[in-house]
């Protein structure tokens, strides 16, 4: 009897033992990309709002969903250059919805972004930027999921493209299910603008996979973008003179459904501009949740077992 009670004591011990070694064995080769670890972005509803395009409506499940890839940058930053083309080169043709922040506070040579863009860099990453990099907004900076933040371009492990390799295959840890929608009307109310359109959205039933009791649950927020397929700016420092994925606008919507009227900002040059719907979440912790955790649970066993076996020797 002592040996089985030895037995179950040692295995009690052992198991957060070996969790800790399993966990430790994954070499991150990122940042955390929020201050507040549980959330993320998902989404990436694509609407083309060229002038020759259709009335729309898409809807997307969440096991179709894209990574969602955002990145920090500048028309004349070197380094950015070289950073997004290895980091597309890692995405390897992965199903993804690029967007690229174009630095605006204080610029004089960037003419792409505007103060609501900065402002969703600095509410989402701006904390931890200032952590890794010293500084709430610098280029480079690449996000995946809302989740994992690229710093600079200084790989952590032996090249920056096996950093985003490992990164990408992470996937988002979104504790959700469902599907979101995005449609289009355009012209709906006849203005002088071309650029009036109608969007409708639905993203509340996202909704969290826990089916049971839950000991945590998870809030949404959505969020239309304004996306410029291909921008023609040869005064750029860096030299790239084509600049893709370029974000102009960003609108946090009211509500998780809704409808609204929009006139959106023109595109830098051409005629391909897109609206891209996202979803950032977060996961919170039930007040209301009293049950202990793992943890907790197996140290209780650990004393109630000890216990056991000293009163065997008491006897």
């Amino acid at each position: 009897m002592r040996v089985t009670i030895s037995l179950m004591l040692a295995l009690f011990i052992l198991i957060p033992t070996v969790s800790v070694t399993s966990d430790s064995s994954n070499v991150e080769t990122w940042d955390d990309a929020r201050h507040k670890k549980d959330s993320g972005t998902v989404g990436g509803i694509s609407v083309s709002l060229s002038n020759d395009s259709a009335d729309q409506n898409i809807i997307m499940d969440f096991e179709d969903f894209p990574t969602i890839v955002e990145t920090y940058t500048a028309t004349w930053c070197e380094n950015c250059v070289m950073v997004e083309q290895t980091r597309d080169q890692a995405l390897n043709n992965r199903n993804s919805t690029i967007i690229h922040y174009h630095r605006h506070y204080y610029e004089t040579q960037d003419p792409f972004g505007d103060n609501t863009t900065e402002n969703r860099w600095e509410l989402n990453y701006g904390t931890a930027s200032t952590i890794a990099l010293g500084a709430s907004r610098l280029a480079p900076t690449t996000i995946l999921d809302g989740e994992r933040m690229h710093p600079g371009h200084r790989p952590k492990s032996d090249s920056l493209k096996d950093d985003f390799v490992t990164s990408i295959s992470v996937g988002s840890t979104a504790p959700l299910l469902g599907n979101i929608s995005l449609s289009i009307t355009k012209n709906y109310s006849n203005t002088n603008s071309e650029n009036s359109t109608l969007f409708s959205w639905s993203t509340s039933n996202l909704v969290s996979n826990c089916m049971d009791s839950c000991s945590n649950s998870v809030s949404t927020s959505a969020w239309l973008l304004f996306v410029e397929d291909v921008a023609y700016f040869p005064e750029g420092s860096n030299d790239l003179e084509y600049y893709h994925h370029v974000l102009h606008h960003v609108v946090l919507l009211d509500g998780l459904d809704g409808t609204m009227e929009y006139t959106y900002p023109s595109a830098w040059d051409g005629d391909d501009m897109s609206a891209i719907l996202i979803v950032d979440w977060i996961e919170k912790e039930n007040d209301d949740n009293f049950f202990p955790g793992p943890s907790i649970i197996l140290t209780l066993a650990c004393v109630l077992i000890s216990s056991l076996v000293y009163s065997k020797k008491k006897q």
